[in-house]
């Protein structure tokens, strides 16, 4: 359960990231 809070986490950060460079 925690690896996947993680997981989602990161995922969100990566979503910025993609925002961002548009």
């Amino acid at each position: 359960a925690e690896e996947t809070t993680t997981t989602t986490a990161a995922t969100e950060e990566t979503t910025t990231t993609t925002a961002a460079t548009e």
